[in-house]
């Protein structure tokens, strides 16, 4: 007997085989995509990233709309279903070493199971190590994966920095 677990990813996998070429053909990536079931629906969730430029709300609308056609053709779902199609926002979380290069320059927190914190730009990432640079420290090397959690952080006052010049 399939459990309901088996069967949510069996059926992430199908989607996501469905949601690749859309996703791909608008120039995105996905980030993350999910499913669960409630009481009688199954609930979608899809993450779209953009590795260049900035990832708007009329891509996430692009992307829901081709894809809910999509499935609506191949029904893989035998019964309703809700799509949700996002970005990770701009708190994302980091969870790769290549995700971490991509935000060198950016401000993160990085949470440890001892309940403390290092918040500082990222600086650089050299073999497995993160550097970060703490706003009123020297910096630091943080080893990949002995963080528990680690995401952007909005920087209001560069944002609006920026936004001056």
């Amino acid at each position: 007997m399939v459990t309901q677990s088996e069967e949510l990813k069996r059926l992430s996998e199908v989607i996501r085989g469905i949601a690749e070429p859309i996703v791909q053909e608008a120039g995105l990536m996905i980030y993350d995509l999910t499913c669960r079931r409630n009481k009688r629906n199954v609930i979608i969730r899809l993450t779209l990233d953009r590795m260049e430029g900035e990832l708007a709300v009329a891509h996430c609308e692009g992307v829901s709309r081709q894809l809910s056609a999509a499935l609506d053709i191949e029904e893989p779902i035998q019964n309703r279903y809700f799509l949700e199609v996002s970005t990770p926002g701009v708190e994302r979380s980091l969870r790769s070493l290549e995700e971490c290069c991509r935000f060198i320059g950016r401000l993160a927190i990085f949470s440890f199971e001892d309940g403390s914190t290092v918040i500082g730009k990222i600086t650089g990432v050299e073999g497995r190590k993160v550097l970060v640079t703490p706003q009123d420290g020297e910096p630091v090397e943080l080893n990949f994966g002995e963080w528990r959690d680690a995401h952007l952080k909005l920087d209001l006052a560069s944002a609006l920095k920026k936004k001056e010049k």
